[in-house]
């Protein structure tokens, strides 16, 4: 049996379904035809003494050692040794996730957890859970990698929006153009930039029909060869829909 890459443990679960022993459920999942459903484990294998037994929170092999895990959920059969991670169990949810429990809220619309202190700005959306991030179009939920819940409500792994950010510089959201972070600092570069520049005066009096990705009103603002200012919400993240032009 290979090292198990998601979890530090020394028990580890029995397929309900095939019977077999697997480090974990991903592990289990990446090789099979069918999915671990952590709910119906019933018995788990020790990996100090390899004593075959119930579920439990330690070996029941009088024998073993019985190491102790940091965290342990018999309703998941999760076990985790890695004192910098953070699990805790959702009973709404049905599963356990990565955070500090006193930390979260549920949200029985979405049908998920989101942190209290972004609870009550939180774009609300239906049975949120069974979503896939849009980058990599893996669950966004149910992975090991985390997931961040953008300001347009929309929800994507934290680290492939960072990938996303950080390789082609793009900041809106893939699905729905919303700018997916606090842009202030950098309206305030464009803003500079535009403002340095002197149109020729061909364009002076062109006007541009634009409509506003952020908050979806539109405007007419001056033409401008890149850049096109939203006269409601001060954001750069614009598309023309139309240029007026007026002649000098």
């Amino acid at each position: 049996m290979s090292i198990c890459t998601h979890y530090q443990r020394w028990l580890i679960p029995i397929c309900y379904t095939c019977k077999k022993p697997y480090n974990c459920h991903f592990c289990h999942d990446e090789v099979s035809d069918h999915k671990m459903i952590r709910s119906k484990t019933l018995m788990m294998k020790c990996l100090l003494c390899c004593c075959i037994q119930q579920i439990g929170k330690v070996c029941i092999n009088p024998e073993c050692i019985k190491k102790k895990h940091q965290y342990t959920c018999l309703k998941c059969s999760m076990w985790e040794n890695k004192k910098n991670r953070q699990l805790y169990h959702c009973d709404k949810c049905g599963i356990c996730r990565v955070g500090i429990k006193e930390q979260i809220k549920h949200c029985d619309k979405c049908n998920l957890c989101i942190k209290k202190r972004h609870f009550d700005q939180h774009f609300c959306t239906h049975d949120n859970k069974n979503t896939d991030c849009p980058i990599c179009l893996e669950s966004a939920w149910e992975g090991q990698k985390l997931p961040t819940i953008l300001t347009c409500g929309h929800i994507m792994h934290h680290e492939c929006m960072m990938k996303l950010l950080l390789t082609s510089n793009n900041y809106k959201c893939p699905l729905c153009s919303k700018s997916m972070i606090d842009m202030e600092h950098y309206w305030k570069q464009i803003e500079d930039y535009v403002n340095s520049q002197e149109m020729p005066n061909e364009y002076i009096n062109w006007k541009s029909e634009i409509i506003c990705c952020d908050c979806n009103k539109t405007s007419v603002a001056k033409y401008h060869f890149e850049y096109h200012k939203c006269q409601h919400c001060n954001s750069w993240n614009t598309k023309v829909n139309h240029v007026h032009k007026l002649q000098v």
